[in-house]
């Protein structure tokens, strides 16, 4: 005869399992590591196909096609021409930014007084970050003496320091086409078992799951989830679904 295992609010009969007696929550807690060991098993083989897709690589385009044009700072001719053409050069490589557009006169449509209005588009240096400034390796001494520290604020009113560069008269802005001379390569049987994976992961909502079994924690809002109709989630079956993986 089976053993019993009588608890005070119920009576539960030990189940048979290869000729061994197990109790309905053990049986319950096998079946969750299994469905939990399959989820893991999944997001592995979805990081290794994301990580094939990556490193297909690039291939070259003959001819080179253009998109849009982009804008970016360069020397000034007569700084171009000075004694310190080779340190505002390598000072530049640090701060320069790149904007693209479609507009070769890089303007963007407004408003003004309620009339629609092509507004010019702004470009700075970049700002260099307090704890990026201190860096030894990032600026030479004689580089850190031509920026000056400004406190910012961002959206939420909190206060921070980032480091100006004094001097932009030494740059001017220069438009060029932007070529396109090579492009991803693309495996349509990677993305289409990377867009099958994550899509039953993501119809389930089963990435909450996923990063608490990962990182022991999630940070997400419930009502992200419970946005979902629930008629159209499928549900879990550890026996055909996730056991494929």
């Amino acid at each position: 005869m089976p053993e019993i295992y009588t608890t005070k609010k119920s009576v539960t009969k030990s189940l048979p399992v290869e000729g061994r007696y197990i109790t309905k929550r053990t049986k319950t807690r096998k079946i969750k590591t299994a469905r939990d060991k399959a989820l893991l098993r999944m997001n592995r083989k979805l990081i290794s196909i994301s990580e094939a897709i990556f490193n297909l690589g690039y291939e070259p385009i003959h001819p080179p096609v253009q998109r849009g044009w982009k804008r970016k700072f360069v020397l000034r001719s007569d700084v171009a021409e000075g004694p310190n053409a080779d340190f505002f050069s390598a000072l530049l490589e640090k701060i320069n930014t790149t904007q693209y557009s479609h507009r070769k006169d890089f303007k963007r449509k407004g408003r003004k007084y309620g009339r629609k209005v092509d507004k010019d588009r702004i470009q700075h240096l970049a700002e260099i970050h307090d704890w990026l400034f201190v860096k030894p390796h990032f600026l030479t001494e004689k580089e850190k003496t031509f920026f000056v520290k400004r406190e910012r604020f961002d959206t939420k009113g909190k206060s921070y320091f980032m480091y100006v560069f004094t001097e932009p008269w030494r740059y001017t802005l220069k438009i060029t086409p932007n070529m396109l001379t090579h492009r991803r390569i693309v495996s349509g049987q990677l993305d289409s078992e990377n867009a099958r994976l994550d899509g039953y992961l993501d119809a389930n909502c089963l990435w909450p799951r996923i990063y608490k079994l990962r990182n022991g924690y999630y940070y997400g809002n419930d009502w992200e989830n419970k946005k979902r109709d629930v008629r159209k989630l499928r549900r879990i079956n550890p026996l055909t679904d996730l056991n494929n993986y």
